[in-house]
């Protein structure tokens, strides 16, 4: 994860009617890509489809996670998506009213029960509680996920990558990857002195 700002203030007067684009910044900073690369989806009217049919074009699936706080106090998550996965959460901003006057909603980034990044400029705010509703994102088909390239050169991260560029429809290209994948593994747990 790599924290990105939101540009787009929610309620800024120089721009009536232009929902804030912290929904954009989370999903950059989660995605680590810049903010221009990525879509103002809560601008659109399907925001929800917009962003669906984005996450899906590059091999993820969004799902909404239904999550619970302690009823009297907010902030608190009693139930989240898993230690250690990067997802984001809907809460209630002390920066912004609804047109009912009632704390309107924002985007932050969490990581487990734990905030990760508010993409607003005036974060240490905070806010005022979590709304019960977040979004994460899984990998249907992990073998067409692309991972970076390595710093340095490690076998197994290499033999990784041959593995996830040769899952083509290529079935031979694709057998010789599944074994120079096993051999790398193999041979590191042995380096280490572990079982193969």
């Amino acid at each position: 994860m790599k924290p990105v700002e939101q540009e787009i203030l929610g309620g800024d007067s120089s721009m009536p009617g232009v929902p804030g684009d912290c929904l954009r910044a989370c999903i950059c900073s989660i995605f680590e890509l810049p903010i221009r690369d990525v879509p103002h989806f809560a601008a659109e009217d399907d925001w929800y489809g917009a962003l669906n049919r984005w996450v899906e074009g590059r091999g993820f699936r969004l799902s909404v996670a239904f999550i619970r706080f302690e009823e009297d106090e907010p902030t608190i998550l009693t139930g989240h998506p898993s230690d250690g996965i990067y997802w984001i959460a809907d809460v209630l901003s002390p920066r912004l009213l609804n047109e009912k006057g009632k704390p309107g909603i924002h985007e932050v980034v969490m990581c487990g029960g734990e905030l990760a990044w508010d993409p607003h400029p005036q974060r240490d705010l905070g806010h005022l509680g979590f709304t019960g509703i977040g979004y994460t994102f899984t990998a249907p088909d992990p073998a067409r996920l692309q991972l970076r390239p390595a710093v340095d050169p490690d076998p197994v991260v290499t033999a990784a990558q041959r593995y996830v560029a040769a899952a083509s429809d290529d079935p031979a290209v694709f057998e010789d990857a599944n074994w120079s994948l096993l051999r790398a593994v193999t041979q590191y747990n042995a380096d280490l002195g572990g079982a193969a």
